[in-house]
């Protein structure tokens, strides 16, 4: 079975708390100064979560694995023997090699 990514793939939580900051220091620079707090539920927003929270569990489920594209919660999409399959990542950990083990949830 072959699955495909779609998307840009989620960054690590150091690259998201560095995002922040830099949204603080421009919000900062404009007269319009905003707590940490507040950048880091902004940037969850913009990239599609409910809130920091669950952004940050997300993205350090992608940081423990090899390829951190893949995300517990992700949609992927892919072929099984010629037929067109459909699922949500349930679960995602590295392995050897550079491989990853993934448990779907097909629709």
């Amino acid at each position: 079975m072959s699955l495909s990514n779609p998307g840009t793939p989620l960054p690590g939580i150091t690259d998201l708390k560095a995002q922040a900051k830099r949204l603080r220091a421009a919000m900062s620079d404009h007269g319009t100064p905003i707590s940490q707090s507040t950048a880091l539920e902004t940037i969850a927003r913009q990239w599609g979560f409910r809130d920091w929270n669950t952004l940050s569990a997300r993205a350090r489920s992608a940081d423990t694995v090899t390829n951190p594209g893949w995300f517990v919660g992700q949609r992927v999409g892919g072929h099984y023997l010629g037929h067109p399959v459909s699922g949500v990542l349930k679960a995602v950990r590295g392995a050897a090699k550079g491989f990853c083990h993934i448990t779907v949830v097909f629709d």
